[in-house]
């Protein structure tokens, strides 16, 4: 479907969609198309190595000091990673489902030391199927977030980067509070 075609199926005149609503509405195009080659029986399983490895990939590599490195909808928690070499203070950033609604969060505190990794129970907020976490700085700025699908995921299961602290997220066996395997 061509941007011109959603925006007609949703009532809008061209040209009137603001610049994010457009961008919004890729990226809801782009998890459609992986949503139809991921659920297509006759595909068979995606091979990691290979040209369809985009369909078990989730959110982006990782671009920032610290980051959300492992996510486990049903374990509820979330794993953080510092990707530098010098401790990072978490003080006074916090975890959130919802970066627009922050009426449910989970506050941070302590030092996250060079490398380490530290879980953080998300259940001030709890995590869905199809759910998002962000995490904000002190100043509400978004430092790092995922917008996830979570089908028939069991509580020894996680979205993981891979590789370790940069690459994008997989569907994994949990390692939370270590490293990635």
């Amino acid at each position: 479907m061509s941007e011109r075609d959603a925006r007609r199926a949703v009532g809008m005149a061209p040209g009137s969609a603001p610049p994010a609503a457009r961008q919004i509405g890729r990226r809801v195009l782009q998890v459609a198309a992986v949503l139809a080659a991921a659920c297509d029986p006759a595909a068979g399983p995606p091979d990691a190595g290979g040209p369809d490895a985009g369909a078990v990939a989730q959110g982006s590599p990782a671009t920032s000091d610290v980051a959300i490195n492992e996510v486990s909808p049903a374990g509820d928690w979330v794993e953080l990673v510092n990707r530098t070499g010098a401790p990072i203070a978490l003080d006074g950033m916090f975890v959130t489902d919802k970066a627009d609604r922050l009426d449910h969060y989970q506050p941070l505190a302590g030092t996250l030391a060079p490398g380490g990794v530290a879980a953080i129970d998300a259940v001030a907020f709890g995590l869905g199927d199809a759910d998002e976490v962000h995490l904000i700085a002190p100043d509400g700025l978004v430092v790092d977030g995922l917008a996830y699908l979570w089908l028939d995921g069991s509580p020894g299961e996680s979205l993981a980067r891979r590789p370790h602290a940069d690459g994008p997220f997989y569907r994994a066996v949990a390692s939370r509070g270590e490293v990635n395997p």
